[in-house]
C-alpha cells in the first residue's frame, strides 16, 4: 500500500485508475498472475458452510470471477457497492444455487475472496470501525474468509478481480476498480469469449515463451493446450518467417483435456526484425485457435564505445536500467535517480563504458509501472555507440523496455571519457603565472579535476557538479606552485583523462 504522502503527490495517477481512494492504495509495482496463466486448484468453505472446489465449476462449463478484496480498502467497497458481481451471480450463476434468478443463463460462479488474514467476522459484517462496510448482508454469491488463496495468484493489491475459463486459464484480470469498465454487462461479455471444449481433437496454442529480442539465435518456444475430450497425444508446430518456413516441430505426448505443456520447437537465426507466425498445422476440432505471431527484435550492431544517455520525467526516483553482457552479468547502470518538485524532462549524466565484443540486452524500468513519458514530463533514454548509431531510445512504455545490442567491432576509442568530450586539455604548457584547464562536452556530465604533483600529493581537489553540454574553462594561478612537472586528472561521469603540466617560473 502507498504510504499516505506519496498518494497526495500522485493523487491524479491514482485518480485515473481508481475511483475512490481512502485506506486501500493499490500497490501497481506487484504482477498479478498473468493472462493465459493456468490457475492452480482449490477447494475452501465460505462463511456459510459450503464447500466450494474451483475446477468443479470449471469442469461443468463455467466460467469463474474471482474477487480479491478487504474490508478495509476503500476502491474494494466501492466496487462491492457497484453491484456488478451480484447481478453477474444472479443473472447468470449455476441454476438451483441461493440467490440465482430461475431464468438464469447458468454459465458463470463468482467468489468474494476476503485476502487479509487478520479480517475478522465483525469486519465482514461491518461493525468495527476499520471496516468500510457490512459486506455480508445482501451479498448473494460465497464469501471465501481464507487470505491463503490469494498466494498464487500474485494479486496486484486490492481489488484484484480475476475472470477464468473453464479451460482453467485466465482470461483477464482488473488491477483495481474502474467503474466505466466492471459493470455486469462488460463482465459478463468476457465470459462469453472464453474457448470452448471440443468434443474429440482440438490442439490449442497458448501464447509464446521463447526469446523475444537477440543478436542471432531465436529459441522457439510455446505453450500447447488440449482444448478437446480426446486426449491429446501429437501435432505438427510450423514456424514460418514470412512465407519461408524455417522449423518444423511434431510434437508428441499425452495430454489430459485441459492440461498445458510448454514446447521447445528449436533454435533458428533472424537477419533482421521479423513477424514469425508460428501454427499447428494439424487437422482438429478447431482451427481458430491454431495460429499465433510472435515480433522478434534483432539486435543494431556497432562498435564497442557505449554511451547511456537519460533524462527523467518527474519521478527520477521511479527510473532504473541496467546494461548486461550475455552472461546475465551487469556492466553498467543507473538510478534510481532524484524526484523533482513538478513535471518535466531532467537530463541525467550520461554513462559509457568500452564494452568487449559480445550481444548485451539493455533494460530500462519504471517501478510505478508508467513509463517515462508523457502524463509528467517528457523522460526519454537513448543508447548509442561511438559513431552516434542508435542502438535503442524510447520512454514510452509501462513496467520496462528492453533491447538487445551488438557490439560488433572495436573503435581507435581507448577510454571511455574521449566519447563524452570533443576536445580537452591544459594550457598554456609549459605555464608561468596561470593555466586554464578546458573541455568540451558532449553531453551534460558530472566532472571534477585533480592536480597532483610527482609524489602523489593532492594539491587541487575541484568538484564542479553537473555541467551542460558545450566548452568550459577554469584558470588556475600557478603562485602556490613551485616549478615541476604535474597531473591534471579530468573526471567526466566517472571517466578519467591525466594531462601532464610543466610549470616554469
Amino acid at each position: 500500500m502507498f504510504v499516505q504522502n506519496k498518494l497526495q503527490i500522485k493523487m491524479k495517477r491514482i485518480l485515473l485508475y481508481v475511483t475512490l481512494v481512502v485506506f486501500g492504495a493499490i500497490n501497481l509495482t506487484n504482477a498479478q498472475l498473468a493472462d493465459n496463466s493456468q490457475v492452480p486448484n482449490f477447494t475452501a468453505t465460505d462463511i456459510n458452510g459450503t464447500s466450494h472446489t474451483l475446477y468443479d465449476y470449471l469442469d461443468d462449463g463455467y466460467t469463474v470471477f474471482i474477487d480479491f478484496s478487504a474490508t478495509w480498502c476503500g476502491p474494494c467497497w466501492s466496487f462491492h457497492q457497484s453491484h456488478a458481481l451480484r447481478d453477474l451471480y444472479e443473472k447468470h450463476g449455476p441454476t438451483g444455487l441461493p440467490g440465482v434468478l430461475s431464468n438464469t443463463t447458468d454459465d458463470v460462479m463468482v467468489f468474494f475472496v476476503e485476502g487479509d488474514a487478520s479480517t475478522t467476522s465483525a469486519d465482514l459484517n461491518g461493525t468495527t470501525s476499520s471496516s468500510q462496510g457490512d459486506w455480508v448482508t445482501g451479498t448473494t454469491y460465497p464469501i471465501l474468509d481464507n487470505a491463503a488463496l490469494k498466494t498464487p495468484y500474485q494479486i496486484c493489491g486490492y481489488p484484484n478481480l480475476f475472470v477464468i475459463c473453464p479451460n482453467r486459464l485466465v482470461k483477464k484480470s482488473y488491477c483495481g476498480f474502474s467503474s466505466s469498465q466492471m459493470t455486469e454487462p462488460n463482465l459478463y461479455t468476457q465470459a462469453g469469449t472464453c474457448p470452448q471444449l471440443v468434443t474429440g481433437d482440438d490442439a490449442s496454442l497458448i501464447s509464446y515463451t521463447g526469446t523475444t529480442a537477440t543478436c542471432s539465435d531465436v529459441n522457439l518456444k510455446v505453450r500447447i493446450q488440449n482444448n478437446g475430450t480426446n486426449p491429446l497425444t501429437a501435432c505438427t508446430i510450423v514456424t514460418k518467417n514470412g512465407a519461408n518456413v524455417i522449423n518444423t516441430y511434431n510434437w508428441s505426448g499425452s495430454l489430459a483435456t485441459y492440461d498445458v505443456q510448454e514446447v521447445t520447437l528449436g533454435t533458428v537465426s533472424i537477419a533482421s526484425n521479423a513477424n514469425l507466425n508460428i501454427e499447428i498445422t494439424t487437422t482438429d476440432g478447431n482451427s481458430s485457435n491454431n495460429t499465433i505471431t510472435q515480433a522478434i527484435t534483432k539486435a543494431l550492431q556497432g562498435n564497442d564505445v557505449i554511451t547511456v544517455s537519460v533524462s527523467t520525467d518527474r519521478y527520477g526516483s521511479e527510473t532504473e536500467w541496467t546494461l548486461k553482457n550475455s552472461n546475465g552479468q551487469t556492466i553498467l547502470s543507473g538510478g534510481p535517480y532524484t524526484d523533482a518538485s513538478s513535471s518535466g524532462s531532467y537530463p541525467q549524466p550520461d554513462k559509457v563504458i568500452v564494452a568487449p565484443v559480445d550481444c548485451y540486452t539493455f533494460e530500462i524500468t519504471d517501478s510505478y509501472g508508467d513509463g517515462m513519458c508523457c502524463s509528467y514530463g517528457n523522460g526519454a533514454f537513448s543508447v548509442k555507440d561511438g559513431t552516434g548509431l542508435i542502438f535503442a531510445e524510447g520512454g514510452t512504455f509501462e513496467n520496462s523496455d528492453k533491447r538487445p545490442l551488438e557490439v560488433k567491432s572495436v573503435s581507435s576509442v581507448q577510454n571511455g571519457i574521449d566519447a563524452l568530450l570533443t576536445k580537452s586539455g591544459v594550457y598554456p604548457n609549459p605555464a608561468k603565472e596561470n593555466f586554464s584547464v578546458y573541455f568540451d562536452l558532449v553531453n551534460n556530465s558530472n566532472v571534477s579535476y585533480t592536480i597532483t604533483n610527482t609524489l602523489g600529493q593532492l594539491l587541487v581537489d575541484l568538484n564542479l557538479g553537473n555541467l551542460n553540454k558545450g566548452t568550459h574553462a577554469y584558470s588556475i594561478a600557478t603562485s602556490s606552485f613551485t616549478s615541476g612537472l604535474y597531473f591534471v586528472t579530468l573526471n567526466v561521469n566517472n571517466e578519467t583523462k591525466v594531462f601532464k603540466l610543466n610549470i616554469e617560473k
